[in-house]
């Protein structure tokens, strides 16, 4: 505070300075005409002065009020930033794994320290701007703020997860992190998901942000207007049309001559009346259909709700596929096959036979993991292919020969698998992002160099646990592999004729909501297997 003053004081000093020099240039214009001016000032020199004072008093003043303001602000911007580090349960280097945590940290550099740099207008402020810009490389941009709000959407859907629950930092039953999102948090998330047509997760978001709003002394009349405007819409948008109404009647009482408002409360009673008319024609069955007409329907849920991904995600597995696995002759045993392995077997468990999919223990240990993720972080590195920061995974490629541990893990691989390493792919390693997953697709194909190799079985290497979430699944399978560091899965994705792919094999990568998942895959290609993987006589196999 002492300091601010004192800068307060250098600048009025400036302030002074600049003042003078329009002082001079005035008395100088004003005695061209008569050296008898130059003694004794006239009194049109005294009037420009007066008026001169006037104004620089009148900008100085305005200057220590806004000066004062934005130290108030500061304050402020401060005070809760320390709050939220002061209370907030989980541990600074713990944030990373927890998608609120990281998005109130992001939050943080995005929009309150942002908020900072812009009132800092004195040398502190100029060195504050400064620092930050020489790590502009690694500091998180409004790019990652959106995409992380993004992630949060995508986990409520996928989990079921309340935006209210959420908000308070509360995950699947995990400890409280102290943390607490507020209106404008609520706010923003709730126009990205209007973004993506998630009408319900948007209303839901809404709601949330006016309720707390309401002993909020940042919030302006116009804001809450909005957001009124906005629940109003989310309302009609996913059949709540009697709700809507009642939130266009809130938005007149703010403001009777609200012409927006007014046009929608019309077009609302018409469309209840349009709605009640049709279920009293049709049925109530009948309006959902209705809904979807009107361009209503929500969006939201379509990646998980309605899909079997979604199911796996959430540990809900149908009946149909619980009843299979049952039925199916599979085992645990130890895998010595090649000499390689006779002093210190692998131990393996059948997850299905058709497809053949299998899981492999303790196939990799710590000081490998840690490497082949340290060479992957390096970017100085020559002989690895990096991704840029994608929207949910950041990659890297990795030669074989880039260390002895890359070449010591195809070794394992061929030693395992049966197959010729010689004919794969890069080591892939990746660690996802917050919320990172990834959509269900097959893996029987990829363009390499130019040219389609076919891949013929994909050996995933699970690099780390992940506490919730992060499962990789096989929807047309009701099969869920939960992420165990140290473990690898393997399975074969074209039948022996190696033209046709697997249908089975179909899989997908549910999003991270509490962890980091660390992955590395290696795909196999079916090209140069001719006599360890043989085609065969019968060509359903």
């Amino acid at each position: 505070m002492v300091m601010a003053k004192l800068l307060d004081l250098v600048v009025i000093g400036v302030l002074f300075l600049m003042s003078g020099t329009i002082w001079t240039e005035s008395v100088s214009h004003s005695r061209s005409g008569s050296s008898e001016n130059f003694a004794a000032f006239s009194i049109q020199d005294i009037e420009v002065f007066i008026g001169l004072e006037k104004k620089v008093s009148s900008q100085l003043h305005q200057y220590l009020i806004k000066k004062e303001e934005n130290l108030q602000k500061m304050e402020a911007i401060l005070a809760s930033v320390r709050y939220q580090q002061e209370h907030q349960i989980v541990k600074y280097e713990d944030q990373p794994r927890y998608p609120i945590a990281a998005y109130t940290l992001l939050k943080r550099f995005i929009h309150d320290w942002s908020s900072i740099t812009k009132l800092m207008t004195h040398q502190l402020g100029q060195d504050f701007i400064r620092n930050l810009r020489r790590r502009e490389t690694i500091l998180p941009t409004v790019v990652d703020w959106n995409y992380t709000i993004k992630s949060i959407l995508r986990l409520q859907t996928t989990y079921n997860l309340t935006a209210k629950d959420l908000a308070d930092g509360k995950i699947q039953g995990t400890k409280d992190l102290g943390i607490q999102l507020n209106w404008f948090d609520c706010t923003m998330i709730a126009n990205a998901a209007n973004e993506e047509r998630g009408f319900g997760n948007a209303y839901d978001w809404a709601k949330l942000a006016l309720k707390l709003s309401e002993n909020a002394t940042d919030m302006t009349n116009d804001v809450r207007k909005e957001i009124i405007r906005s629940l109003s819409t989310n309302a009609f948008q996913i059949g709540r049309t009697k709700e809507a109404i009642g939130y266009i009647q809130e938005l007149l009482k703010l403001d009777p001559n609200d012409t927006s408002a007014k046009d929608g409360y019309e077009k609302l009673k018409s469309a209840l009346a349009e709605e009640a008319t049709n279920v009293l024609k049709n049925g109530p069955n009948h309006f959902q259909d209705y809904v979807k007409r009107l361009g209503r329907a929500d969006s939201t849920r379509r990646l998980a709700e309605n899909t079997e991904f979604g199911n796996l995600c959430r540990g809900n597995v149908k009946e149909e596929f619980q009843v299979r696995l049952a039925n199916k002759t599979l085992k645990c045993y130890y895998s010595n096959q090649s000499p390689l392995l006779y002093l210190a077997p692998i131990p393996v468990e059948e997850i299905s036979l058709d497809p053949f999919i299998v899981i492999y223990y303790d196939i990799i240990n710590d000081h490998q993991i840690e490497t082949i993720k340290k060479i992957s972080r390096k970017k100085e590195c020559n002989t690895c292919v990096l991704l840029l920061k994608a929207i949910s995974i950041l990659a890297a490629w990795l030669d074989e020969n880039i260390s002895e541990v890359t070449k010591s893990l195809s070794r394992m691989a061929q030693a395992v698998t049966g197959l010729n390493i010689k004919y794969s792919e890069h080591l892939q390693v990746a660690n996802y992002g917050i919320g990172g997953h990834y959509f269900p697709h097959y893996d029987y194909t990829a363009l390499k160099f130019g040219t389609l190799k076919p891949r013929l079985a994909t050996l995933m290497y699970y690099l780390s646990d992940v506490e919730i979430g992060g499962a990789t699944v096989f929807p047309f399978l009701g099969i869920t592999v939960q992420p165990r560091k140290g473990s690898a899965i393997y399975w074969i994705n074209l039948y022996r004729n190696a033209t046709t792919h697997h249908y089975h094999t179909f899989h997908g990568g549910c999003p991270v909501l509490i962890g980091s998942k660390w992955i590395a895959n290696r795909w196999i290609n079916a090209n140069g297997q001719e006599l360890r993987y043989p085609c065969s006589l019968n060509s359903h196999e």
